[in-house]
């Protein structure tokens, strides 16, 4: 029997949950981690070496398999955890751990920064006994969801800091990926299409990324590229509108320390575009829908510069390029002077998960 169980769904919340299941080892409490069959999750998972047991799949892009994939994963956890039978479950509002939780009676802790996430949020949120976010989302954000305002704690950190505090960059993804130091390096990523919440395309190509680097290979032929794909299909359409002369990695790699070594990173939302914001690099978000909650905040402090529109994100890129080191030494000040009033989440969360744990002994 496992003290508590996390369900990791995402590469985000397993960079995010290793420093709290290590800190929970520590102290000597026994964690089940569960995940699904997800390769760029699995694939984290792997690379820092968190034992996990998958349940289920990633349900894809289409609704019906959606809904599908989430109601045999439902199933066959309740399975798992009627017999491991831990004393507290925590998730990012995973909608199968919530409502198994809540059928078996077991607390259930939600964490997230995501309230724009309305169908998982609306599925986990109201059975979670307590819910942990970061301090510049208003609990009037979490409130509609159905969860009381004194279940609602606040940290003051954003997800990101709590690997990025300690993260040491490796040289050696610069290595796998053919590339050296010496030469300027600007990395993207595809928005998250097959999200919930951006469920629109099945055409890859059809992200705002793909014209911003097309536009930058013609006429920069010393700059290193390359885009992290999220899904199997996306990086094989990725590999075949580009060829060699942009990188698109198949496996999963170290992109925290990608992101530190490079000269302008070009996201499309979600987590690279905080954790670039937050390592000082310079950062383009041409994320398509009206930006999040994170997004807003670090666009007001000049963290990021938001640019959907592809031309004029190419000429706000080429600017950045002139003068990279301009550019980075800037953010660089503004990121230490935010992160530096940054508590630590992990340690935030931990100290409620023992006190927790302590009354249901």
């Amino acid at each position: 029997m496992a003290d508590l169980a996390l369900d990791v769904l995402t590469p985000k919340q397993a960079l995010f949950f290793e420093p709290l299941i290590r800190k929970l080892e520590e102290t000597g409490r026994s964690v089940l981690v569960t995940t699904r069959d997800y390769r760029e999750a699995n694939g984290v998972l792997a690379l820092r070496k968190i034992e996990a047991v998958s349940i289920g799949k990633h349900g894809g892009g289409d609704l019906y398999s959606k809904l599908r994939a989430s109601a045999q994963r439902t199933r066959q956890l309740a399975t798992l955890i009627h017999k491991e039978r831990p004393g507290l479950t925590i998730s990012f509002s995973s909608p199968e751990m919530a409502r198994v939780s809540y059928g078996l009676k077991i607390p259930h802790i939600c964490i997230s920064d995501s309230p724009h996430a309305e169908a998982a949020s609306r599925l986990a949120i109201p059975f979670s006994r307590s819910l942990y976010t970061p301090w510049i989302i208003a609990k009037s954000q979490w409130t509609r969801y159905g969860i009381p305002p004194q279940d609602i704690e606040h940290y003051h950190a954003l997800d990101p800091w709590a690997w990025l505090r300690v993260h040491k960059p490796n040289p050696e993804v610069l290595g796998q990926l053919g590339f050296t130091k010496s030469e300027p390096l600007l990395v993207a990523r595809p928005e998250e299409v097959y999200a919930s919440y951006m469920v629109k395309s099945e055409h890859f190509e059809d992200t705002p990324v793909v014209p911003i680097v097309n536009e930058f290979i013609k006429d920069h032929r010393n700059l290193q590229v390359a885009i992290v794909g999220r899904y199997r299909e996306q990086i094989l359409s990725l590999r075949e509108i580009f060829g060699r002369r942009v990188s698109v990695p198949r496996g999963v790699i170290d992109t925290t320390s990608l992101l530190h070594y490079a000269t302008l990173f070009i996201g499309a939302g979600g987590t690279m575009t905080t954790e670039a914001a937050l390592l000082g690099t310079p950062v383009i978000s041409c994320y398509p829908t009206a930006p999040t909650i994170v997004e807003d905040f670090l666009v007001e402090r000049g963290l990021v510069l938001r640019e959907t529109d592809a031309l004029k994100a190419i000429d706000l890129a080429a600017k950045i390029l002139r003068s990279p080191r301009e550019f980075r030494k800037r953010q660089i000040e503004r990121a230490r002077k935010l992160t530096a009033r940054m508590e630590d989440p992990i340690e935030f969360i931990h100290s409620r998960i023992v006190k927790l744990l302590s009354t249901l002994v």
